[in-house]
């Protein structure tokens, strides 16, 4: 991921990255992001599609969120957990850069 914050950082994003699902819903609460990216294989008992869901559902989130993973996933997937796009691993960086423009 540090990798992926130094380039989004260089092309004008200011970047939050988070170790765990709740330490992004504590920020939630009081900061609506623009835009979120989720992997799906988080390290945890919910994965990213299940956040992602909770983040609609729950939490009322209205910006987008891409999910990704090195794993393809269908559209109904994408549409059935509330995700805007799908960003499929390995990913070029500049591929990624121009998905995230056009999201605004």
């Amino acid at each position: 991921m540090f990798i992926l914050d130094r380039w989004l950082t260089k092309h004008g994003y200011e970047v939050y990255t988070f170790s765990n699902s709740g330490a992004l819903l504590v920020v939630i609460i009081n900061f609506t992001p623009d835009l979120i990216i989720l992997d799906v294989r988080l390290a945890e008992v919910k994965d990213g599609k299940l956040l992602c869901l909770e983040l609609r559902q729950q939490h009322y989130y209205p910006n987008p969120i891409y999910l990704f993973s090195a794993s393809p996933l269908q559209d109904a997937d994408l549409l059935n957990y509330g995700a805007n796009g799908f960003i499929e691993k390995p990913f070029d960086l500049h591929d990624l850069l121009d998905t995230l423009n056009k999201a605004f």
